[in-house]
C-alpha cells in the first residue's frame, strides 16, 4: 500500500471523550460477547474507544506485543441494531473499519499518554478484503488485529499524529488488511451539541431497505418509494440515502442523493456530537454505490455487494445541519474470481465543498449464496432480540 501522508487539512471526524458520571475507574468491564447472551467477554471499558453504551464497544482490552505492535480479540456481533442489520447478517466493511478504528483509539490512550479527553480525527482510511468475494462470517469465532504504529509525531500537549496498519486474522488466517492516519486535538475545535431532531428538510424518497441492503427504515442513509423492492436492508431505520429530485440526476443513471442524518439514530448517534461521524458516512457511501450500482447495471440483480477494497478521506467536518450531497459513480461490472466487480467513486459534498470521498472496488454475488455462506443468519435466527435496541 500507498504510505499514508497526514496533511493537516485533511480530516474529518472527531470522537468526544464521553463523560461517565456514575463511573470514572479505568481498566476493563466484563459485559455480555456482542449479540450472545450466553457468555461474557472482558470488553475494554468504553470510555477508552469513546461510546457511551456498553454494546457499542466491540474490542477486547489490547496488548503491547513488540515496541510498536499491539494486539486485540474482537467478536463479530449477532444481534447489533446497525451492524447486523443487513442479509448476509453483518455489513462487514462497516463493522471491521469501526474496530479498528476503535483499536487505535484505545491504544493511544493504554500505551502513548493520550489524555482520555482528547479527541480522534481521522484523515484517511483503506482496507482491502483478502477474498474476492463480499466477505461473508462463516466461522463466527473471534478474531485477532494486529496494528502496528508506523509513524508518529508528537505534537506538544500530549498530542500526535499517527499512522497505523491493522492486520485481520481469523480461523483460516488474514482477511482483511488496513490502514489509517489520524490526529489527535483537544476537544475544544468544536463544541457539543445535544441529540435533536432538527435536521434539514430535503424533498428526498427513501429507497426501501431492502434496496440498501438493510431491514431497518432507520438505517437507511440515503433519499425511492417506500413500496419499491430492490435494497438490502431489513429495517428502513438503517437506511441513509434518499434519492435527489429527478431533475437534479443525471439522465439515464441514478448517481446523486442526498444523504438522510437522522440525530435520533440509535448508533450513530449513540452520544452528543456535533458532526456527522465519519462511519455514518462511510456506510451511507456503501449504499449509494451499491443501490446505484444494482439499479443501473442488471447483470447485478438480485446480488449482494459490499466494499472490497477502498479508501475514504476526509477534508472537514460534516455539519449535521446542512444537507449533504452524495454523486456517486460506478464502471460496468465485470466477472472476476467468483465475483462481479465494479469500480467505483462517492463524493459527500456540503454546498460547492467537498466534505469526503471513498474510491474502491464493490464485489458482488448471487444473495441467495452470500446468505447461504453465513454463520451469522443461523445464529441470528435461533438468539432472543437483545433487549431495548439501545445499541440500534
Amino acid at each position: 500500500m500507498n504510505k499514508v501522508v497526514i496533511s493537516g487539512n485533511k480530516y474529518a471526524f472527531f470522537f468526544e471523550k464521553i463523560e461517565d458520571d456514575d463511573k470514572r475507574e479505568k481498566g476493563i468491564v466484563m459485559q455480555v460477547k456482542p449479540g450472545n447472551s450466553s457468555n461474557t467477554t472482558p470488553l475494554v471499558d468504553r470510555g477508552l474507544v469513546h461510546k457511551s453504551n456498553p454494546e457499542n464497544v466491540f474490542i477486547e482490552e489490547p496488548s503491547r506485543i513488540g515496541a510498536r505492535e499491539f494486539r486485540a480479540l474482537a467478536h463479530f456481533p449477532v444481534h447489533h441494531g446497525t451492524y447486523n442489520d443487513t442479509l448476509t447478517g453483518l455489513s462487514a466493511s462497516g463493522y471491521l473499519i469501526e474496530v479498528a478504528r476503535q483499536k487505535v483509539i484505545a491504544l493511544s490512550h493504554k500505551f502513548f499518554d493520550i489524555p482520555l479527553d482528547a479527541g480522534f480525527i481521522i484523515s484517511v482510511i483503506d482496507w482491502h478484503f483478502s477474498r474476492p468475494t463480499p466477505f461473508v462470517v462463516e466461522h463466527p469465532g473471534p478474531f485477532e488485529l494486529f496494528t502496528s504504529v508506523r509513524e508518529t509525531a508528537e505534537r506538544g500537549d500530549g498530542k500526535m499524529k499517527c499512522a497505523t496498519r491493522t492486520r485481520f486474522v481469523g480461523r483460516h488466517g488474514e482477511f482483511l488488511t488496513g490502514e489509517s492516519a489520524f490526529l489527535t486535538v483537544s476537544r475544544n475545535m468544536t463544541s457539543r451539541t445535544k441529540r435533536s431532531s432538527d435536521t434539514p428538510t430535503i424533498p428526498v424518497h427513501p429507497p426501501t431497505a431492502e434496496e440498501v441492503q438493510v431491514r431497518s427504515p432507520h438505517n437507511v442513509l440515503i433519499g425511492l418509494d417506500p413500496e419499491d423492492e430492490d435494497v438490502r436492508v431489513q429495517d428502513l431505520r438503517n437506511v441513509l440515502i434518499g434519492l435527489a429530485p429527478a431533475e437534479q440526476r443525471e439522465e439515464a443513471e441514478i448517481t446523486s442523493f442526498f444523504m438522510i442524518v437522522d440525530r435520533n439514530h440509535p448508533y450513530f448517534f449513540e452520544h452528543e456530537n456535533t458532526h456527522v461521524p465519519g462511519m455514518m458516512l462511510l456506510e451511507a457511501g456503501k449504499q449509494a454505490a451499491v443501490f446505484s450500482a444494482r439499479r443501473r447495471y442488471p447483470a447485478l440483480e438480485g446480488s449482494y455487494g459490499d466494499l472490497r477494497r477502498g479508501e475514504i478521506r476526509f477534508s472537514r467536518f460534516a455539519d449535521p445541519k446542512r444537507p449533504i450531497r452524495i454523486a456517486c459513480s460506478c464502471d460496468s461490472p465485470t466477472p472476476a474470481e467468483e465475483a462481479f466487480r465494479t469500480h467505483v467513486v462517492v463524493s459527500f459534498k456540503q454546498g460547492k465543498r467537498e466534505i469526503g470521498r471513498i474510491e474502491g472496488e464493490l464485489s458482488f454475488v448471487d444473495a441467495a449464496e452470500a446468505v447461504g455462506r453465513s454463520a451469522l443468519v443461523g445464529e441470528q435466527a435461533n438468539l432472543p432480540p437483545a433487549e431495548g435496541k439501545a445499541n440500534g
